[in-house]
C-alpha cells in the first residue's frame, strides 16, 4: 500500500472513528462473523467478556 494513502473509519453519521477498538457490534453479528472465520468449531454456548 503507498505509504500516502491513510484509511479513514467512519460511522454511519460519519463521524471518524480514531480506535476502532472502541467499536461495538450487535451480539449477533460478532456471532456470525465468528461462525465464518471459525467454521470447523461447533458452538454450543456464547459467553462475552468485556
Amino acid at each position: 500500500m503507498d505509504e500516502s494513502k491513510k484509511i479513514i473509519n467512519r460511522d454511519k453519521d460519519g463521524r471518524i472513528i480514531e480506535d476502532l477498538s472502541e467499536v461495538t457490534l450487535p451480539q449477533d453479528l460478532e456471532i456470525s462473523i465468528f461462525k465464518i472465520l471459525n467454521p470447523d468449531l461447533s458452538i454450543t454456548e456464547v459467553r462475552f467478556s468485556s
